[in-house]
């Protein structure tokens, strides 16, 4: 029947009825056509409760619950979705009771849903969506709940749900669960699961997670992927429950699977883990924070072959057999740039039994530049031989060291100080040291990073020389007439300046930089002579990364002399130089409470340096052009010293540190106007340096070529300026950056000359 129309009456009426409704049925035929969108499109308004389930099967109908609105069906099916590129916007409230019930129901593909009401559906096996077609787009910025079954399920492949809202699952229901291939899901809300789990992808999904996924329960996993899924966790990912799961995958993959952590993954119950991957290949990454805690608990547990784990951050377990990261079945090619499991961050569990690092599968490589405690058991234990162990600079491990079988290989990289012992099979048949100086004591060895005596070496010689050859006859001649010569003329100079070593396979990199203050007197009794003399003071610091800390102080006093003739001029300096060295070595011990003790020692050093520079000066158009040669040399005599403060009793003999330099420059100076001129230097270095070190460590005598010692070569290239002011003084500005293969170094001088 419709509305508006009636078949009672006349006999007579019948045939009008019948016109009338012909063309009515025309028309919608028509409007149909024309608007096919419109054909199963429905509204439920605010206000209004709809009581029948809401279907639409054109393709690209469109469904909307406004705010206030309620669609509340008997069948247990609140909108059925058949159609492709389908939408609904849900603002209201869709709710649905009864075995298999469910909120919303869309087979089509490239659907688009939006909720931001509320979606309840009860009843065994029921869905809050269920989205079987491909390329769906969900997005949830309100509340789905679902109480046995799932609170989103996606089969169709390419699918995508963001969710900014809640997705609550209660009972053994599943938040979110995706079936298909390529789905994406992205949390920026809330993810609960109250008896099961948060969100899986049984295919190669790909899960962002910037939110909270809240999961209680046993055998509860927050994020779950299947063969070639990819993990992101910024947010937090909270298990409670035995055997519970922070991030999970079983089957692994091909090339570019991964789980990273940035966020926070915390898991807590009877073998709980916060990472669980049991398949082969993929690379796992924290760069958060991971904590479990309970019986038998793992940070990480990898089951795989072929997985590359990587920690920068921190994992830390609580709990009797705990252990921070667990491996079996690891293979790798026995080379050091295959390792599996790196460690930048810190690992650190508590407990009788429990265990940083544990290998149980064979030629499995751990990669160490952080922290690995565990106080009550082995801090790394291989299980199998084969094994290999490469700790480089800033590690520092608490606990035992346990390899077995044979075949097992540690190597300690540039830059570490180290002192550590072996159980079980005890040393490994190969150990690597790279240049350093190390000693084996039964299952002990202790390694000596020589990198520091090439940092203290350059220290001494820089603050030395900066002093010493700080400029004293550059700028203006400031007489009381423009002719004149400067008759005595007092000067004070602050000199500064850094240098970067770059590191390499055999010494470590290091840096420092230092300042300080000479002061002089120049005298000028004509005939192109002048002399003078000078006394200066500085200060420097040091560091060799992550293994130590140098700081100098030291002074000078010096003379000069020097002439000219026509365009031909020459310097001589000599001087006699002091400084004390006061260093601070952090080494890596696993057998001191936090795996570190710090050595220190205090000696000084004594020098002698003279120099000599010829030159001339040639009138250009430019200015005035003046190539120069300068030989210097410095002999520097170290007193010996013992450390104290760590077990690998170092004491070092006295030695001596000669350095032999040549440098070939050119200038170009420019007169800007009568008060002020500008210099452009550039020029070469050639330097020798000659150096060894004796000492004895853990009781043992070694020798040893501190680093940096030979001959290099260099370039430079710097700016000077030069004012004079109006009381007569000048003020005078040196820069310069030098180059050599190894590093790069800037120096600085600004000076002040006053004549009498």
């Amino acid at each position: 029947m419709l509305a508006g129309f009636s078949f009672a009456g006349r006999r007579g009426n019948v045939g009008v009825a019948r016109l009338c409704l012909l063309a009515l049925c025309s028309a919608l035929l028509l409007g149909t056509m024309l608007s096919p969108a419109s054909a199963q499109s429905f509204t439920v308004s605010s206000g209004s409760t709809a009581v029948t389930t809401r279907t639409m099967t054109g393709t690209g109908n469109i469904g909307l619950i406004e705010l206030g609105g309620t669609l509340k069906p008997a069948a247990g099916l609140g909108v059925n979705m058949i159609g492709d590129d389908q939408r609904l916007d849900n603002f209201g409230l869709i709710e649905t009771v009864g075995a298999g019930a469910y909120g919303l129901r869309s087979t089509g593909q490239n659907v688009s849903i939006h909720n931001a009401g509320t979606i309840d559906t009860s009843g065994s096996n029921a869905n809050g969506i269920d989205a079987t077609g491909g390329s769906a787009d969900i997005v949830n910025d309100g509340l789905i709940h679902v109480d046995a079954g799932f609170g989103v399920r996606l089969d169709g492949d390419a699918a995508t749900l963001t969710n900014n809202g809640t997705i609550a699952a209660d009972g053994s229901s599943l938040a979110v669960y995706l079936t298909g291939l390529h789905a994406n899901f992205v949390n920026y809300g809330t993810i609960q699961s109250t008896g099961s789990s948060g969100v899986a992808a049984s295919e190669d999904g790909y899960l962002v997670n910037y939110g909270s996924v809240l999961i209680q329960g046993s055998n509860g996993f927050g994020l779950a992927v299947g063969l070639g899924g990819r993990i992101e966790n910024y947010g937090l990912v909270s298990t409670t429950g035995d055997f519970g799961t922070g991030i999970f995958n079983n089957t692994g993959g091909l090339d570019g699977i991964y789980a990273h952590n940035y966020g926070t993954v915390v898991t807590t119950g009877r073998s709980a883990r916060g990472i669980y991957w049991g398949g082969n290949n993929g690379h796992l990454l924290n760069a958060g924070t991971i904590k479990t805690s309970g019986l038998r608990a793992a940070g990480v547990l990898l089951l795989g072959n072929g997985i590359v784990m990587e920690n920068d951050g921190s994992i830390r377990t609580t709990g009797d057999s705990e252990i921070g990261i667990a491996a079996n079945g690891i293979e790798a090619a026995p080379f050091a740039d295959h390792a599996l499991i790196i460690n930048r961050g810190s690992i650190a569990t508590t407990g009788i039994g429990a265990r940083g690092i544990l290998i149980e599968g064979t030629n499995a490589s751990i990669v160490n530049s952080g922290r690995i405690a565990s106080a009550q058991s082995n801090a790394i234990e291989f299980e199998n031989g084969a094994a290999r162990l490469e700790l480089l600079a800033g590690t520092a491990i608490d606990g035992n060291i346990r390899f077995t079988g044979t075949g097992n290989t540690v190597s300690f990289g540039p830059g570490l100080n180290a002192r550590m012992s072996f159980i079980g099979a005890g040393m490994p048949g190969t150990v690597i040291v790279g240049g350093n100086p190390a000693v084996i004591t039964g299952n002990s060895i202790a390694v000596l990073d020589r990198a520091g005596f090439a940092l203290a070496d350059d220290m001494s010689l820089a603050l030395l020389g900066s002093l010493s050859g700080a400029e004293r006859g550059s700028g203006l001649c400031v007489g009381e007439e423009t002719e004149a010569e400067c008759d005595v003329s007092a000067w004070l100079s602050g000199a500064g300046g850094f240098d970067r070593q770059a590191g390499s396979d055999e010494l470590a990199g290091y840096g420092y930089g230092l300042g300080g203050l000479v002061a002089g007197l120049e005298f000028k009794p004509g005939d192109g002579l002048s002399a003078g003399a000078f006394i200066g003071g500085a200060a420097a610091a040091g560091e060799v990364a992550a293994s130590q800390e140098t700081n100098l102080t030291g002074g000078i006093v010096g003379a000069h002399l020097g002439f000219a003739r026509g365009s031909v001029f020459a310097d001589f300096y000599a001087a006699l130089g002091i400084v004390g060295i006061d260093s601070r070595r952090s080494v890596a011990d696993n057998l001191v409470d936090g795996g570190l003790a710090e050595a220190s020692a205090e000696t000084a050093g004594y020098a002698f340096t003279p120099a000599a520079t010829l030159g001339f000066n040639l009138d250009t158009p430019l200015g005035v052009l003046t190539p120069s040669l300068r030989a210097r040399y410095t002999r520097l005599e170290l007193d010996g010293y013992a450390e104290s403060g760590a077990a690998d009793t170092l004491v070092v003999d006295a030695r001596t540190v000669e350095q032999a330099e040549l440098r070939l420059q050119l200038a170009l100076t420019l007169a800007a106007s009568d008060v002020a001129t500008t210099t452009l230097r550039a020029g070469l270095d050639l330097t020798h340096r000659q150096s060894s070190v004796t000492a004895e460590l853990a009781g043992q005598p070694i020798a040893f070529d501190p680093g940096n010692t030979g001959t290099r070569y260099g370039s430079f290239a710097g700016v000077d300026f030069a004012y004079r002011l109006a009381d007569g003084g000048s003020l005078e500005a040196r820069s310069e950056v030098a180059f050599d293969p190894t590093g790069l170094s800037a120096t600085g001088q600004l000076g002040y000359r006053k004549p009498f």
